[in-house]
């Protein structure tokens, strides 16, 4: 009997987004038995059976193995384990005489009667709370511009992300003019 030696596959994301809580069952899904967690980008890389968890923006330009988002590595390890997600939902209720209807802030999505569930929204608070989204080629208003724009990764970025961007490049542009001058 052969056995096959999966090639490694690096997951990453924002910090706190869940890759390390989750990194046993993604290893899992993934047909991988080792884990190298809080990869330093541009490090040494074990090339086969390890799933590698980094935070490191574009992580693809220093491995050039499997890259996926961990939103992406998730969305396998629901499949395989036959759940929808682990977001919650966050729900508010309309007025109604049955038991009204709950509303999903996040993801839209309605339910009628009794407090439903808060597992299974398809909608991080990341994503929810997006103004903009980061990719390779810069930023964009939506997933779906980035997407029609073939960006295989994105980042949801906040109102102080994007505020921070901004700061980072007028100080960049600043320092370029005294360096002309």
């Amino acid at each position: 009997m052969t056995t096959q030696n999966l090639r490694s596959c690096l997951v990453h994301g924002p910090v706190g987004c869940g890759k390390t809580t989750n990194a046993q069952a993604i290893a899992k899904s993934l047909g991988l038995s080792q884990i190298l967690d809080n990869w330093d980008a541009g490090a040494p890389v074990p090339l086969l059976d390890t799933l590698v968890q980094t935070n490191a923006d574009n992580p693809g330009w220093y491995f050039k193995g499997r890259v996926m988002t961990f939103d992406q590595a998730m969305q396998i390890t629901y499949q395989q384990e036959g759940r929808m997600s682990t977001h919650r939902h966050d729900w508010y209720m309309s007025e109604g005489d049955d038991g009204g209807t709950y509303h999903c802030r996040k993801c839209g999505r309605d339910h009628q009667g009794t407090v439903p569930e808060a597992h299974d929204c398809s909608v991080s608070n990341a994503e929810h709370h997006a103004i903009a989204w980061l990719g390779q080629a810069g930023l964009y208003r939506t997933r779906f511009d980035a997407v029609r724009n073939c960006e295989q990764s994105v980042k949801p970025v906040s109102a102080n992300d994007l505020f921070e961007l901004a700061r980072k490049q007028v100080l960049s542009q600043l320092n370029e003019g005294r360096q002309h001058a």
